[in-house]
């Protein structure tokens, strides 16, 4: 999905600087670098922007993503270690707006079947989940003003998953990317988890649309 261009972090926004002298290996940069086939895949399993073309549509995307989010933002939540890297899981949570924006729409999101999470074993997976996520904001604008062309006022009312997080969107990334990168650097053998745990997301997000495709809008 040119949609998860959502799901695939800008390289351009310019990282936090960091604490230590030496400069930090760039594990946001592995990561886009090492995830892009289960990337790939994903687009492929949500055709997004393209495949939304009616509300009941519409209705499918949302619920697809709320199959994953859902239960992916529970095993973060169990994931030691966040706070030392500064990353506050509650403030980037996506599925309060996913929740309010299925409520809108007639659906509840507690009754969508969830597909399993990922395995979370410890922060390097949780990290590489979290990037997932976490780059599923940046292109959300552009998949809603597309959405938005198409189907108007229809959605207007059901678009904050979409909306992201207005001015503070680049921002929380620049500060993701900057953890991520200091995780990187602390834990230089580790990257090799971090993309696991990521393509296990993607993976996750491509088995939800894939068993509950956005055309003909069956949530």
């Amino acid at each position: 999905m040119p949609a998860l261009e959502s799901l695939s972090p800008n390289p351009t926004l310019a990282p936090a600087p960091y604490p230590h002298g030496r400069s930090p290996e760039r594990l946001s940069l592995a990561l886009r670098a090492g995830t892009g086939a289960a990337h790939e895949a994903v687009e492929h399993a949500t055709g997004l922007p393209g495949s939304v073309a009616t509300l009941a549509e519409y209705r499918a995307c949302l619920a697809g993503f709320a199959r994953v989010i859902g239960p992916l933002e529970q095993s973060l939540r169990a994931v030691p270690g966040f706070a030392a890297y500064g990353i506050c899981l509650d403030e980037r949570a996506r599925m309060p707006a996913l929740r309010a924006d299925l409520r809108h729409l007639g659906i509840d999101a507690d009754a969508l079947a969830p597909v399993s999470p990922p395995r979370l074993g410890d922060l390097a997976a949780g990290l590489g989940a979290l990037y997932v996520v976490e780059g599923s904001v940046l292109g959300g604008r552009v998949i809603l003003d597309a959405l938005s062309g198409r189907l108007g006022d229809e959605i207007a009312a059901a678009a904050a998953f979409f909306g992201g997080r207005g001015p503070r969107t680049g921002l929380l990334w620049q500060t993701f990317r900057a953890a991520l990168d200091r995780f990187g650097e602390d834990h230089p053998g580790r990257a090799s988890d971090v993309i696991a745990g990521a393509e296990r997301t993607f993976d996750a997000f491509t088995a939800a649309f894939r068993a509950h495709p956005i055309a003909g809008g069956q949530p």
